[in-house]
């Protein structure tokens, strides 16, 4: 038996030629008790967490946010910075872009901001997609980065490797304040229904118990 951690992951195996009786799905989880939704700020704040790095799609998000060229507005990338992100940094960079680098306390950045965004082209199940929802944002998202998105529901999903579908994206975002805090609280309800750890030991057991029977046959 395989263990998919997200549906995309779960199709990497079915193009392999690996049958489907073969998967079985975990999704990953989140603490609801450590993650938990703040105060939507006054300031439209976009929040990004994870390695900065080109395959995490980053060099397009600042990209997105120089074009868009938002008001009373802020870009935070929490993590560690790596060398290939500074050309786009020096390139992309602006006054209302920050840079965490490592951050012990990623709830209350997350808590902090109006929207997460996470453009990857290519993850297996992006934690910090659960941690966000948990903490009430809506998520603009790519498919790759896991299942914590449902598209209009609980955020926007978009396309890897497209700059105009992300700014788009994150313009609408800014422009639809209510619409955001509707998704969010979706976003938070998905999460205690069907994606903290006490799901995925359940899902993990059911593995198991999968295989212990096939054994017994």
């Amino acid at each position: 038996l395989i263990l998919v951690p997200s549906r995309k992951s779960a199709e990497t195996f079915l193009a392999a030629g690996v049958s489907e009786n073969k998967l079985h799905y975990v999704a990953r989880g989140v603490d609801v008790r450590r993650y938990q939704p703040g105060q939507p700020p006054e300031t439209f704040r976009v929040c990004f967490v994870g390695a900065l790095i080109e395959r995490k799609g980053v060099h397009l998000l600042l990209e997105a946010w120089k074009k868009l060229n938002l008001k009373n507005a802020e870009l935070v990338l929490v993590g560690t910075l790596h060398k290939e992100m500074q050309p786009h940094l020096d390139s992309w960079g602006a006054d209302n872009v920050r840079v965490t680098g490592f951050c012990a306390d990623v709830q209350q950045e997350l808590r902090r901001s109006s929207v997460f965004v996470f453009p990857s082209e290519c993850e297996g199940f992006a934690k910090a997609t659960l941690e966000a929802a948990a903490c009430g944002l809506p998520l603009i998202a790519t498919q790759e980065s896991g299942d914590a998105l449902v598209d209009g529901e609980t955020g926007f999903e978009i396309p890897p490797n497209s700059v105009d579908a992300l700014a788009a994206a994150i313009e609408r975002a800014a422009a639809n304040r209510d619409e955001l805090a509707v998704m969010g609280r979706r976003g938070r309800q998905r999460i205690e229904s069907c994606l903290t750890w006490d799901h995925y030991r359940l899902r993990l057991l059911n593995a198991y118990a999968r295989v212990m029977e096939g054994r017994a046959g």
